[in-house]
């Protein structure tokens, strides 16, 4: 991660070298430049501006940019602080994460987001990889892949195939998460590896899971380490050391989950023994 200024850059290299940048500036001019790979981002804070395509382009709050590889574009704050959130990433990866052919483009550089959902999932990612939660990478690459299904079947022409029945493949995934979770909760688990084990493409086995299950696997893992905390307390375990050895960024992020699925805090925890 290279933070410049206010800026931040996130390189995921467990992940296919994606980028997200974090900008945050008011007198930072872009000359004129293109990238190798897709430019996907959603203004969040402020009004940017750039030339693109012979033209000179407003972007308000809610505005998405999306750019095209090798499409060449300046950028600049238009007034005052200017916020938004970029994505990096080949093209290759976009066929390998959303099981598609060679992407079509994107006509239109500047659509707005006009349920902002798309501008919800940027925001969710920074929070994942400013505070990492206790699902880690695998919470990370599914606010992802999730972030880039939407932008491509809303914006660049892509089908993305609907979740199916994948009863057998769940079902191992789910061991594999509850492994995971009892014998090595703080060690790295991202989606590619549960649906590499299980024989599907990460967002078709995002989407199957989250149909079937009513859950979405970042879910599904959380409540899982809290059940398994639960136990931990119970058998005599500290809320603060168990926090830690589950994988918790603290012990505020612990209670505030666990209270969500408990109804209590983990001191409000009764064990009464035979």
């Amino acid at each position: 991660m290279v933070a410049t200024d206010k800026n931040k850059l996130h390189l995921l290299s467990w992940l296919q070298g994606i980028e997200l940048f974090e900008a945050n500036f008011d007198d930072m001019v872009f000359s004129r430049h293109a990238h190798a790979g897709f430019a996907v981002g959603a203004i969040t804070k402020g009004v940017g501006g750039y030339m693109c395509r012979g033209s000179n382009h407003l972007c308000p709050p809610r505005t998405l940019s999306l750019m095209n590889p090798e499409e060449p574009h300046t950028g600049h704050a238009v007034d005052g602080a200017l916020h938004y959130k970029m994505l990096y990433i080949s093209e290759s990866t976009v066929r390998h994460l959303l099981e598609v052919g060679t992407p079509t483009g994107f006509h239109q550089i500047n659509p707005m987001d006009h349920d902002g959902l798309i501008t919800r999932h940027f925001l969710q990612l920074a929070r994942q990889l400013n505070r990492p939660d206790a699902t880690g990478r695998l919470g990370i690459e599914e606010t992802l892949v999730t972030l880039l299904a939407c932008v491509f079947s809303r914006h660049g022409g892509s089908s993305i195939r609907a979740a199916g029945k994948e009863n057998k493949a769940i079902r191992r995934a789910i061991e594999m998460m509850h492994d995971h979770v009892n014998t090595q909760p703080t060690a790295p688990l991202s989606i590619s590896d549960i649906a590499g084990e299980v024989g599907l493409n990460g967002n078709y086995f995002i989407q199957s899971f989250s149909k079937q299950r009513g859950i979405s696997p970042r879910q599904y893992l959380i409540l899982t380490k809290i059940h398994r905390a639960k136990q931990m307390i119970a058998s005599g375990g500290s809320p603060l050391q168990v926090a830690l050895d589950l994988g918790f960024y603290d012990q505020s992020h612990f209670i505030r989950h666990f209270r969500k699925i408990n109804g209590i805090t983990p001191q409000r925890l009764v064990v009464h023994h035979p």
